[in-house]
């Protein structure tokens, strides 16, 4: 166990090492297109291309806390539809039938009343 956690942060490491070179190459071509455009040098947006490995880690974790959430989400739909909603193994809805056993008529049937006749 402990050599896949020795591994898991050796990723982890290079992978964020990697991030800030990238980062630091795309600020260092930015940043001279940038004074070459401007005519002077001086120090825009193109700074926040160092902060690459931040954003990367931000966004990461906003995404699995995201998709943890959703999973969860739909675990509790799952739960509170399949108890309140169970289908029986011909592909009707047991509460329909259950309801429709108990009074005689499906329960969303409107009720049985002698309609007027309108002068027919």
């Amino acid at each position: 166990m402990k050599n896949q956690c020795g591994n898991s942060k050796r990723r982890t490491i290079v992978k964020y090492a990697i991030l800030t070179a990238v980062g630091i190459l795309i600020y260092l071509v930015a940043a001279d297109y940038a004074n070459e455009w401007r005519g002077y040098k001086a120090y825009g947006g193109e700074v926040f291309l160092l902060l690459l490995p931040v954003f990367y880690y931000l966004a990461s974790q906003a995404y699995h806390e995201a998709a943890m959430e959703i999973e969860y989400l739909i675990q509790e739909l799952k739960t509170e539809v399949g108890q309140e909603w169970r289908t029986s193994k011909h592909g009707t809805d047991a509460r329909a039938e259950r309801d429709t056993e108990s009074s005689g008529k499906p329960s969303g049937a409107p009720p049985a009343t002698s309609a007027p006749n309108n002068g027919q």
